[in-house]
């Protein structure tokens, strides 16, 4: 499963749509204080749009809220906004794409964290 944080309706659709051509669940969520309960995404993506400068580190929070420490987190952000993009990476997300390239890369990333299953001989 991929929780997507993010506000913006449009582009949650195309990741959406990627996701499940790819077998995989996604799940919106529009806000840290609104994650879903039951069991920790493998995946989270992050719209650095959402996040204040005043908003401390929404990945550890993420991670912590999530009950998983090593979740995978990476995130997009408006290609203006190239200190966002600076600080996710010191938060520890693992990629941090602008927003305009996240879609078209969003297919390659989720194979990397889900890769293919190899059928059983």
């Amino acid at each position: 499963m991929i929780w997507v944080l993010t506000q913006d309706l449009f582009y949650y659709s195309k990741l959406r749509s990627v996701a499940e051509k790819q077998g995989m669940a996604i799940v919106r969520v529009p806000s840290l204080s609104a994650l879903p309960k039951g069991p920790p995404p493998q995946l989270a993506v992050l719209d650095l749009g959402c996040f204040t400068s005043n908003d401390s580190d929404p990945v550890t929070r993420l991670r912590a809220s999530s009950g998983r420490p090593d979740l995978p987190v990476v995130a997009f952000f408006s290609h203006v906004q190239t200190e966002q993009k600076k600080k996710a990476k010191e938060q520890g997300c693992g990629e941090v794409l602008p927003k305009s390239a996240f879609a078209d890369r969003f297919a390659e990333i989720v194979s990397r964290y889900f890769p293919p299953s190899v059928p059983a001989p």
